[in-house]
């Protein structure tokens, strides 16, 4: 069914409202300036959340500030009895609260309360001590920690159960080519439904600094819709993967490509493959028995492409 958010969806789901209905959580999305307004304003949101102030949708807003004000827009109908709630580390925060009524809150390691402390599990999630509960939250990677912080202080404020909050931060599933991870002779992390220059250094360092026996493969398509900034973005993930642990770096799509070939690489494997079929058979050389593949990049570069080639190295290992 895709995403909800847009001006298109966020209408469809306030319809599904019934009267039995107490609480209605929704996802506001925008890819155009002006649309997180003209969403909120359907919505009329009593609580609304920013996750962050990232750089998805640079290249259609120009920079993070403007990005700041758009988001700051789902609070543009608050009342003083509105509620607000936004990352303690978010460098935007003062200007997202700055003349907007109501209360405001912010998540996060120190601010979140009643968290008594965390303990990562590397690919399996993370441990969530809170309260009189012991949560295995099952996704990885500190941002995806951010996202649990986030929902157990919204959570916390219609007070909610400790032992509810557990369950359903235990109960997350990933979702298709969302930091999916797929075990077999080798262990995949597929995280190519999107990126920007954020998720993607977030996500490398994450992988970077895992504990692995075996060999570590980056694989990173093009970031789409980056504007003025596609040369330096692509420039700056490629400086990333170069600091990287990574055995083999592996560059597809024309603006990853380009920012590579314009490097003094110091790692020792980097491989630009032109074509998917060119990218699936280098794959195939590389791959041994205990590597980690991490592969990501824009939707529009279509990496999902590569999975028979990593399931059929694996069924074969099995076999073998």
């Amino acid at each position: 069914a895709g995403n909800l958010n847009s001006e298109t969806g966020l209408p469809l789901s306030v319809f599904r409202i019934r009267d039995e209905h107490e609480v209605g959580i929704f996802e506001l999305g925008m890819n155009r300036r002006g649309e997180m307004r003209e969403i909120a304003e359907v919505l009329d949101p009593d609580t609304a959340l920013i996750t962050n102030i990232g750089t998805a949708h640079i290249g259609i807003l120009g920079s993070r500030e403007a990005i700041a004000e758009e988001k700051k827009a789902v609070f543009s109908l608050f009342s003083e009895k509105s509620s607000g709630f936004i990352s303690e580390t978010d460098d935007f925060r003062d200007f997202l609260v700055s003349g907007v009524p109501g209360s405001f809150s912010f998540f996060g390691p120190s601010s979140t309360q009643g968290i008594l402390g965390t303990e990562s599990l590397e690919l399996e999630g993370w441990i969530i001590r809170y309260e009189t509960e012991e949560i295995h939250f099952p996704m990885p990677g500190p941002y995806n920690l951010e996202n649990a912080f986030a929902a157990i202080s919204l959570a916390r404020s219609f007070s909610i159960d400790p032992s509810m909050i557990r369950e359903g931060l235990e109960s997350i599933q990933t979702l298709f080519g969302r930091t999916e991870i797929v075990r077999g002779a080798v262990t995949t992390i597929f995280d190519y439904y999107n990126a920007n220059p954020q998720s993607m250094e977030e996500a490398m360092r994450f992988c970077d600094e895992l504990s692995w026996q075996g060999e570590k493969i980056f694989i990173l398509g093009s970031m789409l819709e980056l504007g003025e900034t596609t040369n330096s973005a692509h420039r700056a993930v490629c400086e990333t993967a170069d600091r990287s642990t990574a055995a083999h770096i592996l560059l597809f799509g024309e603006d990853m490509i380009r920012a590579g070939k314009s490097m003094n690489w110091n790692h020792d494997s980097v491989y630009f493959a032109e074509t998917m079929e060119d990218l699936a058979e280098k794959v195939s050389s590389i791959l041994q028995k205990g590597a980690m593949v991490f592969i990501k990049g824009s939707r529009g570069m279509a990496l999902e492409r590569l999975r028979p080639v990593l399931e059929h190295f694996s069924s074969g290992e099995a076999r073998s």
